[in-house]
């Protein structure tokens, strides 16, 4: 409860935590939904709510697709105060339709070994076009998707946090994101050592081998939320 200016009293709204991402936001490999990233990190936070806008394997243009699908801001911004996190993917992973489905690709990546994106990738790697510079072209592509979502943030009153997946997103991405959008988050929440932290034996299950266990994700939990206590405790919700 809080006071207006006259000292009646008022309904705060109640605190919601919507995280979008890849898979180490949708909780690949922990063993419960309660033990994914963002529902640790909503207990940390102290928030009553949390919505999982996690997509496995996808880049951050099919996330914001799915974004505008189920997500209805305003509404959302009426009964919620919302603060936004984003763990902004791998800049090689891009989405496209293909005889009407949406295929994520990842463009440099010897994964990506179908007909189509043989042509994609062959189209780009050229002599004057090297991998260089396509790395480059990638994040500034990715950036218009990280803006998109701190603009919705701001427009509809949401708190907005951004960090990056891990290591591959060396210092050229972070200097240019830094550059157009007042980068946050300048280190990764999550390293080599975490993702393979009790990492299992190879199975069927094979994005396992690729993603923390339970306790990574109470680790890199820790860090995101020690990182909001030290620049962002206005977020932080004392009074759950």
């Amino acid at each position: 409860m809080g006071k207006d200016y006259r000292g009646k009293r008022i309904m705060e709204k109640k605190k919601l935590l919507l995280t979008v991402g890849c898979g180490f936001i949708s909780g690949e490999s922990a063993s419960e939904p309660q033990y994914n990233l963002g529902s640790v990190l909503k207990t940390k936070l102290g928030y009553d709510e949390h919505i999982n806008m996690g997509i496995g394997a996808t880049g951050i243009n099919r996330q914001m697709e799915t974004f505008l699908d189920e997500i209805e801001p305003i509404s959302l911004s009426e009964e919620y105060d919302v603060t936004l996190f984003l763990l902004v993917t791998y800049p090689y992973r891009m989405g496209f339709y293909v005889n009407g489905k949406h295929k994520t690709i990842h463009i440099d990546s010897y994964r990506s070994s179908s007909e189509f994106v043989n042509i994609f990738k062959d189209n780009f790697r050229n002599t004057e076009h090297q991998t260089d510079e396509l790395n480059t072209d990638l994040i500034l592509e990715q950036y218009k998707y990280v803006h998109f979502f701190q603009k919705i943030s701001k427009i509809c009153g949401w708190n907005f946090i951004h960090g990056l997946v891990e290591h591959v997103h060396n210092d050229r991405w972070i200097n240019l994101l830094t550059e157009r959008s007042n980068f946050e988050l300048k280190n990764s929440f999550i390293d080599e050592e975490i993702i393979n932290m009790n990492k299992p034996p190879l199975s069927n299950h094979i994005l396992s081998c690729n993603h923390p266990d339970d306790t990574g994700y109470e680790i890199v939990a820790e860090n995101i939320f020690r990182w909001v206590a030290r620049n962002r405790n206005e977020l932080i919700n004392y009074g759950i």
